[in-house]
């Protein structure tokens, strides 16, 4: 193991140890269940919980059988104590030695966020200097990076995408950002659909497709369209962009079969679903997809040709007349 690979396990130790020294209580200690996963995740301080708790707690399980997942969520400078210097940091926040092997990382040099992970001992470390400077997105879908290395080997890839459905079936909605996919995902709930999340979601990398819920808020401007369609759900943070996290636990399911992918378009009218070619899919999922993974890139190649070419997709103009979307992609989960 090279020198990078070994000083990024070792401060992951050095968390774990903290830990258990400090023997930390149980209430800042939270499990949950992604697919088949077991994840406990431990934090340090009353704060940091506030940060991680209310994406995830519609996951939360008592705590049992040993996880297969552990990670360590600390804050507060001098807690960590890098091993690297500017030189060792790659553009996209990625460490040199740490793109691959069995420790990934990535350092966020403006914020000083640090995500490790070791995939031979299953352990993560999340560290940020001063949660006062922590990034807004960070609050929708925190430790982010960290589910993305770990449920990568159980089959699992975190792609940027919603999915709404009923019953066992479902539909993902992908596309860039402001494309509509919280608007029409919450459209959606005002009727018969369930989620599995917003903004990032698991699927399983290779057919049948799944779809596995992570987070459980929804963000949107209040007063929009879609933020009205959710009635009196309470929201938990609001953001310098105008948005809010909203809570939807209730409208939350584990997971959903892919029936069809949808990449919806706010538009001025409604139109008949538009099928795509599967490289047509593959090239828009890429796009919204690509820039914001930090797993290696081949394998995020490799689960989204998959999706592409074993799974229809559509484009959608999704308009003020919703009922007419609704119907179109209630039909789609049936199919």
């Amino acid at each position: 193991m090279k020198i990078t690979q070994l000083a990024g396990s070792k401060l992951i130790e050095e968390a774990s140890n903290l830990f258990r020294i400090r023997n930390e209580p149980s209430s800042l200690a939270l499990h949950i269940k992604v697919a088949d996963t077991k994840i406990s995740i431990h934090v340090k301080s009353q704060a940091m919980w506030d940060l991680i708790y209310p994406a995830l707690a519609w996951l939360a399980e008592p705590s049992g059988s040993d996880p297969d997942i552990e990670i360590f969520a600390l804050d507060g400078a001098g807690v960590i104590e890098s091993p690297w210097n500017v030189e060792n940091f790659l553009d996209g926040n990625r460490i040199s030695g740490l793109e691959s092997g069995e420790i990934l990382g990535t350092f966020d040099i403006e914020n000083s966020i640090l995500n490790l992970f070791d995939r031979s001992s299953n352990q993560g470390l999340f560290w940020i200097q001063s949660l006062s400077e922590l990034p807004e997105w960070e609050f929708g879908a925190p430790l982010r990076k960290i589910f993305e290395w770990a449920l990568l080997d159980r089959g699992l890839q975190v792609i940027h995408s919603a999915a709404i459905g009923f019953g066992n079936q479902g539909v993902l909605l992908c596309g860039a950002g402001g494309s509509g996919k919280s608007t029409t995902t919450a459209l959606c709930l005002n009727s018969e659909f369930a989620t599995t999340g917003d903004d990032y979601c698991a699927i399983t990398v290779s057919s049948p497709h799944k779809v596995y819920g992570i987070y459980g808020l929804l963000k949107l401007v209040p007063g929009s369209v879609g933020a009205k369609s959710l009635g009196g759900l309470s929201w938990v943070s609001k953001r310098s962009d105008g948005k809010v996290h909203y809570k939807i636990e209730e409208k939350m399911v584990r997971s959903l079969s892919v029936r069809a992918i949808v990449f919806p378009r706010v538009f001025d009218s409604t139109q008949e679903l538009n099928q795509m070619t599967p490289r047509e899919a593959l090239l828009r999922l890429l796009s919204s997809t690509l820039n914001q993974a930090t797993n290696p890139q081949g394998d995020l190649f490799e689960a989204l040709v998959s999706l592409s070419k074993s799974v229809r997709a559509f484009e959608l103009n999704v308009s003020s007349d919703f009922d007419a979307s609704r119907d179109q992609l209630g039909k789609l989960c049936r199919e």
